[in-house]
């Protein structure tokens, strides 16, 4: 007698949940999501992390409606002293066509 499989309805299947905005740690790049407003809790925290691991941390808020060509090259160019920077971007769903240009693969 042959074995018969029976499909299981496992029923509405949901995304990960991701890290919690207290979770959230420093990285090269770190995208959060969230909904509108000022500063959220996440930004704040990633933001205090980058001034206390080092405190010459130069960080740089960058408005994402208003960005122009070649503006974030410049600030992420090596300095001098190789201070380490974070450029900050809130609102990137406003961002300029040449801000798409520039996070585009060529």
């Amino acid at each position: 007698m042959a074995a018969t499989r029976t499909s299981r309805s496992r029923g509405p299947r949901k995304a990960p949940a991701g890290l919690r905005w207290d979770q959230a740690q420093l990285a090269p790049i770190v995208l959060i999501r969230a909904g509108e407003g000022p500063r959220r809790p996440s930004d704040e925290g990633l933001l205090a992390q980058a001034g206390a691991e080092i405190p010459t941390t130069e960080i740089t808020r960058l408005e994402a409606a208003t960005y122009e060509p070649h503006q974030l090259d410049t600030l992420v160019s090596p300095s001098l002293f190789g201070e380490p920077r974070l450029v900050y971007v809130p609102a990137l769903e406003q961002m300029t066509d040449a801000l798409w240009a520039t996070s585009s693969p060529t």
